[in-house]
């Protein structure tokens, strides 16, 4: 092959590695974002994670050594150059959503980075477009969609100052939602009739604090792009009033063929339970984006997949 295209074929002396260092040093690359990092049941699970990898790579990562381009953009400039040094049209090797779900992959992957601790969202979009027709993508909202936790804390914050009159409020933290559970706790004196005021009110509330809510815009996007071609459902312990004016603002309700609100789990152990009986789908089809750990273990106890959710973390919420 390297004979018929004019190639030099050149071999790295005996025992001396660093003359091929380059080569070695990608080989590890490639092994530390699969084979070393995940347990793959099959060749061809191995294959399909290696191309999702050596796509987001050619077309996605900007690399130092290249001034901070894509090998991608390289070769098109490469191109636009010196054509006459190539026997196809780069431009033509793009493939497009209808073609393994690149889109979705060069989207999700543009922001999260491949393989942090989201890195399986990127193979799991791809393997979407791969898979069976019959899949059914469930979205989780709060935590997951959308990071509602500050509205949701400044809801809280004004609805305490005016039933109760106190300015003060415990301090925003970051890793834990302050909810009803929370409310209890700072502030145990509260009577049963401030208890349920503070509660009605911060739901009132909310509406003004949208503003401060954060969309995931990867996973919409993603979500975007798979809409037409699967089935989406959106399941969230939030009454159907705040979690339609928070999809509406945010302009991701049209994306849904279901909703499931908080009103329709109250007698289920898990949020997920109802949605899975009234759909009646097979749980080897259902495919879960979620960021909350407890619900995650509930799911996995109804039967479904563990390999099929796919837990996302607060941490790739773009700013």
């Amino acid at each position: 092959l390297c004979k018929a295209h004019h190639i030099e074929h050149r071999l790295t002396k005996f025992k001396h590695p660093w003359t091929n260092g380059q080569v070695e040093i990608f080989n590890k690359t490639i092994k530390n974002a699969a084979a070393k990092t995940y347990h793959y049941e099959t060749i061809e699970e191995l294959k399909r994670d290696l191309m999702s990898y050596l796509l987001y790579y050619n077309h996605q990562k900007k690399l130092k050594a290249l001034k901070f381009k894509t090998p991608y953009a390289i070769l098109l400039e490469k191109f636009d150059s010196n054509p006459e040094l190539f026997k196809g049209n780069p431009y033509q090797k793009l493939r497009g959503v209808d073609n393994c779900g690149r889109i979705i992959l060069l989207m999700v992957a543009s922001k999260m980075g491949y393989y942090s601790k989201n890195g399986r969202i990127i193979m799991s979009c791809m393997n979407i477009i791969h898979s069976d027709a019959n899949n059914i993508l469930f979205f989780d909202m709060d935590g997951t969609l959308v990071d509602t936790d500050y509205a949701n804390y400044l809801a809280y914050h004004q609805a305490i100052e005016l039933v109760i009159g106190r300015k003060q409020l415990a301090p925003c933290d970051n890793q834990t939602r302050f909810d009803k559970s929370a409310l209890v706790k700072f502030y145990p004196q509260l009577n049963a009739e401030e208890y349920q005021a503070i509660i009605q009110l911060k739901g009132r509330l909310y509406e003004d604090f949208l503003s401060e809510t954060r969309l995931n815009e990867d996973l919409a996007k993603a979500l975007c792009q798979v809409s037409d071609k699967r089935q989406t459902v959106l399941v969230t312990n939030a009454n159907r009033a705040r979690a339609m004016l928070t999809l509406e603002h945010h302009g991701i309700v049209d994306y849904f063929n279901h909703l499931f609100f908080g009103e329709c789990c109250i007698n289920a152990g898990s949020k997920y339970e109802n949605a899975l009986q009234s759909l009646g789908v097979d749980l080897d089809n259902v495919i879960i984006f979620e960021n909350d750990l407890n619900e995650i273990t509930k799911v996995i106890n109804l039967g479904v997949n563990q390999q099929n959710i796919i837990h996302i973390q607060g941490e790739n919420f773009n700013v």
